[in-house]
C-alpha cells in the first residue's frame, strides 16, 4: 500500500486494501486514449497515479468537451 501513489488507495485501511490488492496492476495509456465510450459496460476502474483523466462530453461526432478531471486522488470508471 505504501507503493501506491494514488491518494485514495493510501487512505484505505490495511484490511480493505488487502481485499483489492491482488486485482491491482499498473497500466500506461497513450495521450488521448479513450477508456470508455457512452453505452460501454464498465468492467474496470482506474486508480490514477500520474497524469489526469478527463471525463468528456461528446458534442458531435468530431468534438468533445472536458467536463471533469480525475487525478492521483481519485478513480475513473465508477460504478463497476
Amino acid at each position: 500500500q505504501q507503493r501506491c501513489a494514488n491518494l485514495l488507495l493510501q487512505t484505505l485501511a490495511a484490511d480493505d486494501f488487502a481485499v483489492i490488492a491482488r486485482y491491482l496492476a499498473p497500466i500506461e495509456f497513450a495521450d488521448d486514449a479513450v477508456l470508455f465510450r457512452p453505452g460501454d459496460a464498465i468492467t474496470a476502474v482506474y486508480f490514477i497515479e500520474t497524469g489526469i483523466v478527463t471525463l468528456s462530453e461528446l458534442r458531435d461526432s468530431q468534438s468533445r468537451i472536458g467536463i471533469a478531471h480525475v487525478g492521483l486522488d481519485g478513480v475513473a470508471g465508477w460504478p463497476v
